[in-house]
C-alpha cells in the first residue's frame, strides 16, 4: 500500500488534509466479505481546530468511480470539493464542532467490503481510496460560566464606581 498525504489550502483559513491510499500490487483494497477500514491516528494540533467537512472517493487504476448513492450516514454523493482535485464521491459538510487535542482518530470503514457494490462501485476492482478532511482554526470563545463571571465583575465594578461617585457628590459643598 502506498500512502500520499497532501495539505491543500481551502482559500480561506481552512485547509484540506488529503490521504491517498493505493495498492502497490494493483489488486483490490480488500476482499469480498472482509472488514475494511482506514484510520488516521490522531495527532497533536498546533492550534485548536474544527472539522468542517469530509470527502472520500474510490478509484480503479486512477479513474474515479462515481457512486449512485451514499452508504455512509450523513454523507451524500458529491463532487470533490478539494481545490484542484476532481471526481465524484461521498461528501459531508455537516461538521463544525471543535476537536479535542490530540485529534481523535478519523477514518472510514465498510463491512463487509462488498457492500461497496451497492453504490455501483465494484469492490473487486477498487485499488485506490482518497479521503479528504477539511479543518479550520477554532477561535477561542469564552465558556458561558466565564461570560457570567465577567458580567458579575463588570456590574460589581460599575456599582462600586457609582456608589463612590454618589458619596463624593453628597459630601461636596458644591452639590
Amino acid at each position: 500500500m502506498d500512502l500520499t498525504v497532501s495539505i491543500v489550502s481551502g482559500g480561506r483559513s481552512d485547509e484540506w488534509l488529503v490521504f491517498d491510499y493505493t495498492t502497490t500490487s494493483g489488486g483490490p483494497l480488500s476482499q469480498p466479505g472482509d472488514y475494511w477500514s482506514v484510520n488516521e491516528v490522531g495527532e497533536q494540533a498546533i492550534h485548536p481546530v474544527s472539522l468542517i467537512a469530509a470527502y472520500l472517493q474510490f478509484s480503479v487504476n486512477g479513474v474515479v468511480q462515481t457512486p449512485t448513492y451514499s452508504i455512509f450516514g450523513g454523507s451524500s454523493v458529491a463532487t470533490n470539493p478539494v481545490p484542484g482535485f476532481s471526481g465524484t464521491g461521498f461528501g459531508n459538510g455537516g461538521y463544525s464542532a471543535p476537536l479535542s487535542n490530540p485529534l481523535p482518530a478519523l477514518g472510514t470503514y465498510i463491512t463487509p467490503w462488498d457492500y461497496l457494490n451497492d453504490t455501483g462501485i465494484s469492490s473487486a476492482s477498487v485499488n485506490s481510496y482518497e479521503e479528504a478532511l477539511e479543518f479550520a482554526p477554532t477561535q477561542a470563545v469564552p465558556e458561558s460560566s466565564t461570560w457570567a463571571m465577567m458580567l458579575i465583575g463588570f456590574v460589581g465594578a460599575g456599582s462600586l464606581a457609582y456608589q463612590k461617585g454618589r458619596k463624593n457628590r453628597l459630601a461636596s459643598p458644591f452639590a
